[in-house]
Parts: C-alpha cells; sequence; structure tokens
C-alpha cells in the first residue's frame, strides 16, 4: 500500500468522524431547542393561574435572560486570550517546530529506504 493511499485513508476517516460529530451536534442543539420550548409553555401555563398571563411570560423571559447571560458568561470568559508579548509563537514554539521537523524527516527517510532508494543523512 502506497504512503499517499494510507494518508488519504486516515484523513478520510478523520473527516468521517468529523462530520458525525457534527450532525450529532446539530441533532442535540435541535432537540434542546425543542426542550426549552416546552419547559418555557410549561412554565406559562402553570404561573398563568397563579400570576396572571402577562406576568407569567415576564417571568419566563426574565429566567430565560438570566440563562442566556450564563452562557454569555462562560463563552466570555473562556475565549481565546492573546499572548503577552514576552511569549510569541515563533520563540516558544521554536522545540515543538523541531520535533515535528524531525519526525517527518524521519518518515520521509523510512519511505526512501523501504522503496531501496537507500537515502543517507
Amino acid at each position: 500500500m502506497r504512503l499517499e493511499h494510507v494518508v488519504s485513508q486516515a484523513i478520510s476517516q478523520l473527516m468521517g468522524r468529523l462530520l458525525r460529530r457534527v450532525i450529532i451536534m446539530a441533532l442535540l442543539g435541535l432537540f434542546a431547542l425543542a426542550a426549552i420550548y416546552h419547559f418555557s409553555v410549561a412554565g406559562i401555563i402553570a404561573l398563568d393561574g397563579i400570576f396572571g398571563a402577562l406576568h407569567a411570560r415576564l417571568i419566563i423571559a426574565g429566567i430565560d435572560l438570566v440563562i442566556a447571560l450564563v452562557f454569555f458568561g462562560v463563552l466570555y470568559l473562556t475565549r481565546a486570550k492573546p499572548l503577552p508579548a514576552k511569549r510569541r509563537p515563533g520563540i516558544s514554539r521554536a522545540p515543538q517546530d523541531v520535533q515535528i521537523a524531525m519526525l517527518i524527516e524521519s518518515l520521509l527517510q523510512g519511505y526512501a529506504m523501504a522503496r531501496g532508494n537507500g537515502a543517507k543523512s
């Protein structure tokens, strides 16, 4: 089996797995929205007898607003923050880049040796 076939098979398997995860996440979001809608309707019906129609809707809207603000706060606090000036990506990643380059070089040399070219460094 050629190296190109192995790489293309690995990429297609990875993309298939990623596509399945995206589809499942979309379905999860859709059903979560349906559940939120039904819980809101049930809450309005339950609160309607106690507080009246207008106040029941205002209470549910307030609860939804608080939940949305909590999600916004979580997204705001976990956002990607810029690196400080002393930690530049080019300098801090140098050892990792060297390791990746060495791995690629050894892969290419092993491939060349397996094909019988006898490449020497």
